[in-house]
């Protein structure tokens, strides 16, 4: 089902966001080259897109955070997290380098920050109930939002300044979803002629008139589709074709997240920068688990970086059951055991290049790598033995180390390289 919806008009992309299906998905406006660019999302609360940098954010409020990746799904990255009840609604504002969004919990509040997550601050926590969703008037930069409990359209300066009710209860029954374009704004009402579009001046209360009635109770998402202007100027600016967007520019390949007066903070969706702020480079250290099926990474000295070292790596074939972990630092590789198929396997670090090293071994456990002689170690459960393997000598065969009683199910083991 669509919940959120944005667009891409330099390529005729339509964008939304499927709450159940965890996924964002696009489409081009004459319904080819349709393509999930994100999925495995657990709630999708809020969505919007950076047409000037080709960056799409959007809100996933099972974890709280909120996050932003190239416009084809590439570099994912958790830009604002923590401090988080019941996230709702997104939306940037690419000339100025902010973001909006609003908290359901108590009291509810909308807030802002740089489109890099710098300089979060609450915009406004009074008078505010059930707010449905937020817009913003990019001509004569306002913030627009409907209530549904104050069954009102509300609208502030985007300094803070002249807040007003421009729609009031009076008309209103239940509006859910606005958007602003030119001098008028358009919302949808649930309960209103069976479930309808409205329009009305941003001048004029009293011009309010139907735009179409009776299209059930589904009404999601609103938007107006129509040409955008960029901005050259703009650091982040880049171009895209055939969804892919150019790798030049002040971030390179890697994500440029504006934060407005020209200034702007390049990040990376794995890594680290480097000193230069503008390229990015793999971490000295980090941790690696395994989850059955996949294997995680998390930051070791930064608790408050919710970015994984390396994109989670998993395979239908290969990993069904994973369990014991080792790794191979100067090849940059992981050795994993799969207990469901029997395997000792090697994978990069960065998830590529799967490989089977020894098949048939049973109950796999723990696994030890000595990155001196390059030999393989691990226990097996099955059969009570240590086994390893040389992976220096190609055509190489396991052998058996030791063999325990029948009674011994060894698990884990280290090994001691200088010993």
């Amino acid at each position: 089902m669509a919940s959120s919806l944005d667009f891409y008009d330099a390529e005729d992309y339509l964008y939304w966001t499927d709450n159940e299906a965890g996924t964002i998905t696009r489409i081009k406006r004459d319904m080819t080259q349709r393509e999930i660019v994100i999925q495995g999302l657990d709630s999708i609360e809020g969505f919007s897109i950076d047409w000037i940098a080709g960056n799409m954010y959007w809100i996933d409020a099972t974890f709280g955070v909120i996050e932003v990746s190239h416009l084809n799904g590439s570099n994912r990255y958790v830009v604002v997290s923590g401090s988080m009840s019941k996230p709702r609604n997104l939306v940037v504002h690419p000339y100025q380098g902010v973001m909006f969004w609003c908290d359901w919990e108590v009291p509810p509040k909308i807030e802002i920050a740089a489109l890099d997550g710098s300089q979060r601050q609450i915009f406004i926590n009074s008078s505010l109930q059930l707010v449905q969703d937020l817009a913003i008037d990019f001509e004569e930069d306002k913030l627009y939002w409907t209530d549904a409990r104050t069954h009102t359209i509300e609208r502030i300066n985007l300094d803070g300044s002249r807040r007003e009710v421009i729609i009031s209860h009076d008309v209103l029954e239940k509006p859910v979803s606005i958007a602003v374009y030119g001098d008028d704004i358009y919302w949808t009402e649930m309960l209103k002629s069976g479930g309808a579009i409205f329009k009305a001046s941003k001048r004029k209360e009293d011009t309010i008139s139907l735009v179409q009635g009776n299209l059930g109770d589904s009404l999601r998402d609103l938007i107006i589709y129509h040409k955008r202007n960029s901005s050259e100027t703009n650091p982040c600016y880049r171009r895209c074709n055939e969804g892919v967007c150019e790798n030049t520019g002040k971030c390179g390949s890697n994500l440029c997240l504006f934060q407005g007066n020209g200034s702007y903070t390049c990040a990376c969706s794995h890594g680290e920068l480097t000193e230069d702020g503008h390229s990015c480079k793999p971490f000295d250290a980090f941790i690696m688990f395994s989850r059955v099926l996949k294997i995680d990474s998390i930051n070791m000295f930064d608790e408050n970086n919710p970015n994984a070292p390396y994109p989670s790596i998993s395979n239908k074939v290969h990993m069904r059951n994973v369990i014991g972990l080792s790794f191979d630092y100067e090849g940059k590789r992981l050795f994993y055991s799969d207990i469901q198929r029997g395997t000792i396997n090697s994978v990069n670090f960065n998830g590529e290049n799967h490989t089977v090293i020894i098949e048939k071994q049973g109950s796999v456990e723990g696994l030890a790598y000595d990155p001196i002689h390059r030999d393989l170690y691990w226990t097996s459960h099955s059969d009570s033995s240590l086994s390893r393997i040389n992976l220096a000598t190609e055509n190489s065969r396991p052998e058996v180390v030791i063999h325990l009683g029948p009674d011994d199910k060894p698990r884990g083991i280290d090994i001691d390289s200088c010993a």
